[in-house]
């Protein structure tokens, strides 16, 4: 009777992974019932070798060789290969899941989180000349966008590294957000029809006032989009006003708006804003922007017009979805030119009432390293005369060109988190996200600073260092009061132990074990900021970027500046016109046959003595008198010398008489 004896089949122990190659194969041998005993000991030991076709057994209590036949070994390697081929195979195949995440971008489509240094960093970026000249806005006959889901609400659409939450905020849109359009130069709602009402839309699906509904596209191709109809729109430029259902705040791709309290306890938006503009003081005044979350309006205005008149305004007009530019040909019917190709699509992010006040905040984080020129002449070169390290192998180490997904950022994120929440105070940080590095062969900005204010510093060893730049942003949330700013305390907090953080990130990533213990994290913000006193040499200082076309110097200090100018001008030509005036008198006076000219004399000499007297009057109407006597003393002169004249002349005339 024939029994199956199943044996463990492995590779030679010494080839790599032999023990992940065990397989099971059948062997059909022709013995008695019961002849044959195979305990679990002796199984384990069935393996077949790799240069004999036999295997040993025990049968009837004795040990025996049993041949496999000539061409046993060959057939089970074949199939063997069979196996690993399929098995292969299987695992090159995505799963369900992995493949309907590879239908979303693992970058985010939306700019990131606004702040106010991205949004107003240009100083004309509202300017009309920008707007029409410079920016490149979208045409398109479809007003419509999404409200999706910002799972983590972080102002993003996706996620750099994680496909699951990507695809999720991608796929998933929240219904239920009030949607309105907004005059950008009055702020007022528009209106249309009769009677008049506002030209507004909710987010699909809407099961009534307040009410949210989060459903997938893949259930629901119209989960959470809104549109506004066109043909009523009147021409114009507006923006949307965004009005959250209760327990949601409004998260990315949009500026803060406040809200009134109704009568009936409701939530009323208040338009605010203008083309943007409006905003610049407020930001002046108070630095970042505090995000209530209930209320928000998109960043840019767009323009509603007929096509030529579109064209006509904007120098930079692309067409939004590629859309064939011929359908637009000949139309007078209105159409839209978007600032950005994601103004209509916004982010929503659930929490619990009542909402905190949020910020996203940018800073530059910035760390020296070895140039690679003073490297290679202090190390000297290998053998071979090659350099320890080239600029373009420091920019690759510490900059790598998939920087989003490296592991120099996920290093950095992870160690600005653990000293940036020492000091957070009130705000509870919720992420950092770096976003770009930036390597340059220069003087480092502390370098420059300190110079500026006169303080001394070995340009030599400075030279010597090369400063990397990398960008990124702080979101954070807290209950107000007090008011604070997010990036000055997270700066504050990381430039409080620069040299702990440089030896904490050698320590977590070897790119940084060659970073000086020079660090400084500066908050990016349009915030008119006082400069704090001079610090000691070698304190770490926090700089503000005022985005401002001010030289300087403070408003209050230009009037007086001006007044003390004029008054030194008036001095020096009251000195001046003194100073030629008597020059210019003087040379006239001291030339007698100037001054016998000028008194019309005839038959007589002018003595010297009559020249200085009359040079000393003339003077004397130029400058104070300087005493009673003095002026006693020319009189008595003068009357002295013309009496002594006098008798001269009468004794002339006698003699000749």
């Amino acid at each position: 009777m024939n029994r199956l004896l199943q044996m463990q089949h492995g590779k030679d122990p010494e080839e790599e992974n032999a023990s992940d190659g065990q397989s099971v194969i059948v062997i059909d041998i022709p013995i008695e019932e019961d002849t044959l005993l195979v305990t679990d000991e002796i199984q384990d030991e069935l393996i077949v070798e790799d240069e004999v076709n036999t295997i040993s057994a025990v049968v009837d209590e004795e040990e025996i060789d049993i041949s496999l036949g000539p061409d046993i070994h060959t057939q089970h390697e074949h199939a063997i290969a069979i196996q690993d081929e399929e098995a292969s195979s299987q695992q090159q195949q995505p799963s369900p899941q992995e493949e309907y995440e590879l239908n979303f971008p693992l970058k985010q489509s939306q700019p990131r989180a606004a702040t106010t240094f991205s949004i107003f960093q240009v100083p004309n970026h509202f300017s009309s000349n920008y707007i029409y000249s410079s920016k490149v806005h979208y045409l398109t006959d479809n007003l419509s966008g999404m409200l999706y889901l910002d799972v983590n609400n972080d102002g993003l659409r996706g996620s750099y590294t994680d496909s699951t939450l990507n695809a999720k905020e991608y796929d998933t849109g929240v219904g239920g957000v009030q949607s309105t359009l907004v005059h950008c130069q009055s702020n007022e709602i528009a209106m249309s029809g009769y009677p008049l009402e506002s030209i507004s839309d909710v987010s699909r699906p809407n099961r009534g006032e307040g009410v949210v509904t989060e459903a997938r596209q893949s259930d629901r191709t119209d989960a959470g989009l809104y549109n506004f109809d066109l043909p009523i729109v009147e021409p114009g430029r507006y923006y949307i006003m965004y009005q959250a259902p209760h327990d949601y705040r409004m998260s990315g791709n949009v500026l803060p708006l406040a809200y009134e309290v109704t009568t009936d306890g409701g939530r009323k938006c208040i338009p605010k804003g203008g083309e943007g503009d409006g905003y610049l003081n407020e930001i002046y005044d108070k630095g970042d922007l505090d995000w209530s979350g209930y209320c928000a309006r998109s960043i840019g205005c767009f323009e509603v017009a007929p096509k030529f008149d579109l064209k006509k305004s904007f120098t930079n007009l692309e067409l939004l979805n590629d859309d064939d530019e011929s359908k637009y040909e000949g139309s007078v019917e209105s159409l839209v030119a978007l600032p950005d190709k994601d103004t209509m699509n916004v982010g929503v992010s659930k929490e619990g009432w009542p909402l905190n006040t949020a910020q996203y905040a940018d800073a530059e984080f910035t760390l020296r390293f070895p140039s690679p020129s003073s490297t290679s002449d202090e190390e000297g070169s290998a053998e071979d005369g090659s350099t320890s390290m080239s600029m373009e192998e420091l920019k690759d180490m510490v900059v790598p060109e998939e920087f989003a997904t490296s592991h120099v950022k996920k290093s950095l994120e992870s160690m600005a988190s653990l000293f940036a929440t020492r000091g957070s105070g009130d705000f509870d940080i919720q992420g950092f996200d770096f976003i770009s590095g930036n390597i340059h062969e220069k003087r480092s900005e502390e370098s420059r600073r300190m110079l500026r204010r006169g303080l001394q510093r070995d340009r030599e060893e400075d030279s010597r260092f090369i400063s990397v730049t990398y960008t990124f942003t702080t979101r954070g949330k807290y209950s107000p009061p007090p008011f604070e700013q997010l990036g000055t305390i997270v700066s504050d907090s990381i430039n409080a132990d620069p040299v702990g953080l440089v030896k904490s990130l050698k320590d977590k990533d070897p790119v940084f074990e060659q970073a000086d213990d020079t660090v400084n994290v500066r908050h990016l913000t349009l915030k008119k900021e006082e400069k704090s006193p001079s610090n000691p040499i070698g304190a770490v200082q926090v700089f503000s970027v005022a985005q401002s076309t001010d030289s300087g110097l403070a408003s209050w200090a230009t009037v007086p500046l001006i007044l003390l100018s004029a008054s030194i001008a008036s001095l020096v030509g009251v000195l001046m016109f003194r100073r030629v005036l008597g020059t210019r008198q003087k040379q006239v006076t001291d030339d007698p046959l100037k001054m016998y000219m000028k008194s019309g004399s005839v038959g007589f000499m002018t003595s010297r003595r009559r020249s200085e007297d009359s040079d000393t009057k003339k003077k004397s109407r130029f400058r104070p008198r300087s005493s009673n006597s003095s002026e006693s003393s020319f009189a008595a002169d003068n009357t002295k010398e013309e009496s002594s004249g006098g008798r001269s002349s009468r004794r002339q005339q006698r003699e000749l008489s």
